[in-house]
């Protein structure tokens, strides 16, 4: 399939991208900057990065722009022909050629007679990873009901639990819950952008592109070197990716001071420093009204005196 998109997109001009998710994104982003192709994003909810922090969405929305993607909100395709798509707004895009990311579907059909799914097909599961009425049988990956982004981090924290929880099985001990959260996600946008989402926080720019350059260095080696080997470069690599999250951070938080200091949100501390400028040039102005006064006086007496002596 791999080898079929590729072989399509050598001879396509114009691409469209369905679904301004994770996957769509960095699609668009790639693209759109390496190749010369007219790029289109059609999404059915209001904004890309729905599922993020709506800073994440409005960064890639102003950057894509800037490229020349043309994005399609509140809209799904309803008609495919060889040379246009026709939305459900029946707005009609020219197109050689359709991506489609609007998620993953499970290939758990054949599962039916067996195990509890829900109405996407997902297989139901405890919050140990078993599946529901099934102590020694675990599920992880995109095939589980889990709530949260279907992403290969996530689905390694759930091999993670599930190797942890078939010892704990066998030596009958209590089984762990896996919990699931948000983690920090870097997007990529190219070779040179990418967001960093992390804590209710996103920005973009080459701090956050060269973590994401390091990051699938990291996931590479993992599969080409033996663990014996990787050890070291992987602690190494993963305590350099730490500090530059710190350095982001920092640095951030210093941008968004800044903004605020512009807007006139200044803290008591720089409203003193303010205060005893101003108070400096208020005394510096008396000095000079209080110097041109004595020369004033100095003039006026000089000038009596200069009359006195003529008569």
């Amino acid at each position: 399939d791999a080898k079929k998109l590729y072989d399509s997109l050598q001879v396509a001009r114009c691409v469209t991208i369905v679904g301004g998710g994770y996957v769509g994104t960095e699609i668009a982003g790639e693209l759109i900057n390496k190749t010369d192709k007219h790029i289109s994003l059609v999404e059915k909810s209001d904004r890309l990065l729905s599922r993020q922090y709506v800073d994440a969405g409005t960064l890639a929305h102003n950057y894509l722009t800037k490229k020349g993607v043309k994005l399609y909100f509140n809209q799904e395709i309803k008609k495919f022909q060889s040379s246009f798509a026709l939305t459900s707004q029946r707005e009609k895009i020219m197109t050689d050629l359709m991506i489609w990311c609007v998620g993953i579907t499970p290939n758990t059909s054949f599962l039916n007679k067996y195990f509890k799914k829900n109405s996407y097909g997902q297989l139901i599961t405890t919050p140990s990873l078993n599946l529901q009425g099934y102590k020694n049988i675990f599920a992880g990956g995109d095939i589980t009901d889990i709530i949260e982004e279907k992403s290969a981090q996530n689905a390694e924290y759930h091999g993670e639990i599930i190797a942890k929880n078939i010892l704990k099985s066998i030596n009958k001990k209590k089984l762990v819950n896996y919990e699931s959260k948000k983690r920090t996600m870097v997007i990529s946008l190219g070779d040179y952008n990418s967001i960093l989402v992390m804590n209710n926080t996103a920005f973009d720019g080459l701090i956050p592109a060269f973590m994401k350059k390091m990051i699938e260095k990291i996931i590479v080696w993992k599969y080409k070197y033996p663990k014996s080997k990787i050890l070291i470069i992987q602690d190494g690599v993963e305590s350099s990716l730490l500090w530059l999250k710190q350095k982001a951070i920092s640095y951030h938080s210093k941008v968004i001071n800044l903004r605020k200091i512009y807007k006139g949100k200044e803290s008591s501390k720089q409203y003193d420093n303010i205060r005893s400028r101003s108070s400096k040039k208020n005394s510096r102005s008396e000095r000079r009204r209080n110097n041109n006064s004595k020369r004033k006086r100095v003039r006026s007496k000089s000038k009596k005196s200069s009359k006195r002596k003529r008569s």
